[in-house]
């Protein structure tokens, strides 16, 4: 469930940093977590709780603070702080997700997130940075199983403008979550590591926080996050999602100046493809990947056409539509393997509840 608030008139057309946030919590048995999202400029004005998939809205989606269970909230670094208001984000909207598997009727919520903000601007504007995996399915019955996301070179190329400094990091998995890190390469080599839980809880997440010395990331440099589950007592599959019992492989990272970052997301999907690198889509054999996450391409596409023409929906699966599928894996490398995979997680994301 999401809430927008204007803050043009909240705070009468002012120029302010966020500098804290203080969760406010009404119920710690249903929920899950609470996250406050920056809007664009041209996000209309959505009056009232309305539902929400995992961000917002599509023009609502840049991540400006985090609470999940065990976090007391969160701090700026002193020179550092979100920009709202003119200059900044003149809608933030908060999202809030329960949990609630027994079902019970008697239980209420009213939680919420208190901001601290100031007039007295800080150095730098701040940001933060999501990455990790998505759309993947774990298993049942299996020890241990581990996902990797790399934000490539290319894309902290494309994304790092240039340099950034990381204040803070943390982990985020759910209940199947053993160990988790993000690792820091650079020039193919091992640089640091901005975060490393050999043990996580869930329950009890480590905050990395570096005000003295923050990390430097360059353009270039090769970030890893890797997640560690184990499903040993599950006797079904395990899905990317938001609920408890579902899966995340997200790190969050703090860091200024926000300018120097484009876009707040590095992740991958499938069997870690980047969405940033377009050498890596092109070393694939698909330099037109990233079409076919556009509903509009795929269905104005020569391929689109041929599946209409050959295959008909609801009905046996005719000789002439298992010839065309079969011509389109061999002659075509984006319905081949990972990157077929790939492609059918991010179209299913832009036709489900994402948003």
């Amino acid at each position: 469930m999401c809430q927008m608030f204007d803050l043009e008139t909240l705070l009468q057309n002012g120029t302010y940093h966020m500098v804290a946030v203080e969760p406010i919590i009404g119920n710690v048995d249903v929920l899950h977590h609470m996250v406050l999202f920056g809007c664009e400029d041209s996000q209309e004005m959505i009056n009232g709780p309305y539902e929400c998939g995992m961000v917002a809205s599509p023009s609502c989606q840049m991540f400006i603070s985090v609470w999940t269970v065990g976090l007391a909230g969160d701090c700026a670094h002193p020179l550092a702080g979100i920009r709202l208001g003119q200059g900044g984000y003149k809608k933030i909207a908060i999202q809030l997700h329960w949990n609630n598997p027994s079902k019970r009727s008697d239980w209420v919520d009213s939680s919420g997130m208190r901001i601290y903000y100031t007039p007295n601007l800080r150095t730098y504007d701040a940001g933060i940075i999501v990455a990790g995996a998505q759309g993947f399915v774990l298993p049942p019955r299996r020890a241990s199983i581990t996902i990797t996301s790399t934000c490539t070179s290319g894309c902290t190329r494309n994304l790092i403008k240039a340099p950034i400094n990381v204040t803070m990091a943390w982990n985020h998995m759910h209940y199947a979550g053993v160990q988790m890190s993000i690792e820091v390469k650079r020039n193919n080599v091992h640089y640091l590591y901005m975060t490393n839980d050999p043990v996580y809880s869930y329950d009890s997440p480590q905050v990395y926080t570096y005000t003295s010395q923050p990390i430097q990331l360059l353009p270039g440099d090769e970030v890893t996050t890797r997640c560690t589950y184990t499903t040993a007592n599950r006797n079904s599959s395990t899905l990317f999602g938001e609920g408890t019992y579902d899966e995340m492989c997200y790190g969050f990272i703090s860091y200024y100046p926000k300018d120097n970052f484009w876009g707040g997301y590095c992740l991958s999907g499938g069997q870690d493809i980047s969405y940033c690198d377009q050498q890596q889509m092109n070393d694939l054999g698909c330099p037109t990947m990233m079409y076919y996450f556009s509903e509009q391409y795929v269905n104005g596409s020569l391929e689109y056409r041929g599946l209409v023409q050959n295959c008909q929906s609801f009905s046996p699966c005719l000789e002439e539509c298992v010839q065309y599928v079969a011509q389109l894996t061999q002659s075509n490398a984006c319905f081949k393997g990972d990157v077929f995979e790939f492609i059918k997680v991010v179209f299913c994301f832009q036709l489900s509840n994402f948003y």
